[in-house]
Formats: structure tokens, C-alpha cells, sequence
């Protein structure tokens, strides 16, 4: 049992209680207003718990582009980049990077998580070559 909240665009999952899922057994659904749910067994939890896997940390991929004076195979560019970067859901960020002659504008892509890995990597540097990203942790 736990709530539910939408924030900034994304969903987050508190959890109030975890049990293991036993097909068959009766689903139980409370309002917060009744009583909590009976606790589970300490020795339980911590066995299970121990068979999760750790979360993978978040990534954030900054990708470069370079602005040239073709507008429309810049733009191009891009559509098929967001393109290839759908492609790919999941949990890291994406931040752009465009460089227009000494300038360079960034820009935090909000509405675009992705799953960085090497199949997603491989479209990336047929795109942009492998000096067009980088890939920090944390």
C-alpha cells in the first residue's frame, strides 16, 4: 500500500507497506481514512528485500549539436535524434548542447528519459559521432 503523486510531469511511488505477491490471495484496498494494514513479519521483508536488485543510478546524457547555416538539415537533424531518443524509455536525463559559433545554449529535454545503453549508443555516434555526447553518472 502507498500513494501516488504526480510531480513536475512524472509519477512518484511512496510505499507504506510491501508484501510478496501470492497469486490467488484476496486483494485488499483500504482508504487512508481506515485502519492501516497488519504489519508483516520483520524476517520477511528483510529476506525479501535482500533479493531485490539495486536501482540503477540515473544518467545524464548531454548530447552537442553544432548549428550551421542550413536550417532545415539542422532541424532534420534534431527530429531524428528526438526520434532515436524515444526509441529508448527509461530513467536517464537529457540535456542538448548547441554550439552557434561562440555561443552555446543549453537546453534540459523534460519531456524525454531514456535507457542509455549500447544499442541506443550505436544509433547515437551514426548520428552525431562518438565526440557528439557524453554519458555522467549521478
Amino acid at each position: 500500500s502507498g500513494k501516488v503523486k504526480l510531480r513536475e510531469d512524472r509519477v512518484q511511488l511512496s510505499c507504506n507497506v510491501v508484501r510478496q505477491y501470492q497469486p490467488g490471495a484476496q486483494t485488499v484496498v483500504q482508504k487512508e481514512e481506515a485502519s492501516p494494514l497488519p504489519s508483516v513479519e520483520k524476517p520477511a521483508v528483510i529476506e525479501k528485500a535482500a533479493a531485490i536488485p539495486e536501482p540503477t543510478k540515473k544518467r545524464r546524457i548531454v548530447i552537442s549539436l553544432r548549428q550551421t547555416s542550413d536550417k532545415g538539415k539542422d532541424k532534420a537533424n534534431l527530429d531524428r535524434l528526438v526520434i532515436i531518443l524515444k526509441d529508448f524509455p527509461g530513467q536517464d536525463e537529457v540535456k542538448l548542447r548547441v554550439v552557434n559559433g561562440e555561443k552555446i545554449v543549453n537546453f534540459r529535454l523534460y519531456n524525454v528519459y531514456i535507457h542509455y545503453c549500447p544499442e541506443l549508443h550505436q544509433q547515437l555516434v551514426e548520428v552525431i559521432g562518438e565526440d557528439g555526447f557524453t554519458v555522467e553518472s549521478g
